[in-house]
């Protein structure tokens, strides 16, 4: 049962990498985007430090609420972790927008 759940931490924890990794190419992107057309004081960095941190943060604490419980259960928390992490990358792009208006 123990292997079961850490397979299923690792193989969702493989599309969180990709959350990250896509978060820190756009935080190595986009200031140098906007600094090429004249925005670079514009530079959303807190938004930037937030889409790296909080894919991480919120699937870390997905699993710890799923720990103790059924194995399917434990699956479904570690998706909606997903989810939630798909709508705040989403929600941060929206307000990267907002800012450089």
């Amino acid at each position: 049962m123990r292997a079961a759940r850490i397979a299923i931490a690792i193989a969702l924890g493989l599309i969180v990498s990709w959350f990250i990794f896509d978060a820190l190419s756009q935080a190595i992107a986009l200031p140098l985007d906007l600094e090429a057309v004249g925005l670079a004081d514009r530079t959303p960095v807190f938004v930037l430090w937030a889409s790296v941190l909080l894919p991480a943060v919120i699937y870390g604490l997905a699993l710890i609420v799923g720990w103790r419980q059924s194995l399917s259960r434990y699956t479904l928390v570690a998706i909606v972790g997903l989810c939630v992490i798909a709508t705040a990358r989403l929600s941060l792009y929206s307000l990267v927008g907002f800012l450089l208006r």
